[in-house]
């Protein structure tokens, strides 16, 4: 078969118009040679014909339209340029393994993780995922926490704060504002504000107590979407309310089915001065 027979189908096949760029023939496949050959003999109808150049198209043996430049550092996958070794970019109810995406199993804790901004956030890309909402707080101007009811309520006031809130990794978050409470704290999730449950929920602790020595101990208790308990977080030693920020702590869940409410239970706590305080609260679905 003369090669000027092929390369006239295909420009019939693309209307002529637009361009393509075709494989080396030592790699198109003999059966695909022989159906040229037999359609320019009229031995075989077009119909046939055209499944074979359209078997070439779908595996990229031959690509019609404007030849496809990549630059530096990307790669042609398909008809589009990406980024080689580009990041995973995983579910919101996944998480990456080996440099794939699985699912995540049905609860999930996370913590106690040194935290000293939000890149330190296991959920820090949950807005970017395909997430139904995703709310964040830093106290920093206030609080706005939809959908969320806390009991007792509580209260936001300077004090040590995520160390990169007032723009310096320096082990300090002075200046800052945080949240307070006391020695026990029920959060309720709303769902009739939310539309859903949060599967996602986190916040850091920046301090408990006023023992210089030994800090405090807090555990959690997480409620599913019906109420049942999920199981009790272990607990977790928390830092003395003192200048450092190197004690913070994230403490985060996953629960695929919702999350409706959490507790959080301490020791004795003293007067005011022994509140532990919260810092970066966030959750999402």
């Amino acid at each position: 078969m003369k090669k000027w027979v092929f390369i006239f189908s295909v420009s019939l096949l693309v209307l002529g118009s637009m361009s393509f760029s075709l494989a080396e023939s030592d790699q198109l496949p003999s059966w695909v040679k022989n159906n040229a050959k037999w359609w320019s003999e009229g031995q075989i109808p077009d119909s046939d014909f055209f499944k074979a150049i359209q078997y070439l198209i779908d595996a990229g043996i031959i690509r019609t339209g404007p030849k496809i430049t990549c630059g530096e550092g990307t790669e042609l996958v398909g008809n589009v340029c990406q980024i080689k070794n580009a990041p995973i970019q995983c579910q919101v109810n996944e998480q990456e393994e080996n440099g794939t995406c699985v699912s995540i199993s049905q609860s999930k804790f996370y913590g106690p993780l040194a935290y000293d901004s939000f890149d330190a956030s296991p959920f820090k890309d949950m807005e970017t995922k395909h997430s139904k909402y995703w709310y964040f707080e830093d106290f920093e101007k206030g609080a706005s926490l939809p959908g969320i009811n806390f009991n007792p309520e509580y209260t936001v006031g300077k004090g040590h704060s995520v160390d990169y809130d007032d723009g310096l990794r320096d082990q300090l978050g002075q200046g800052s504002n945080i949240a307070l409470y006391g020695p026990l704290m029920q959060i309720i999730f709303d769902k009739d504000v939310l539309g859903e449950y949060p599967t996602h929920v986190g916040f850091v602790i920046t301090s408990g107590g006023i023992n210089r020595n030994n800090g405090k101990t807090i555990s959690f208790e997480v409620y599913d979407s019906s109420g049942e308990l999920i199981q009790t977080a272990k607990s977790v030693q928390v830092g003395y309310q003192g200048t450092s920020t190197k004690d913070d702590v994230f403490m985060g869940i996953f629960n695929e089915n919702g999350i409706k409410s959490i507790k959080l239970l301490e020791g004795n706590m003293g007067d005011r001065r022994g509140w532990t305080t919260l810092d970066h609260f966030q959750y999402g679905r």
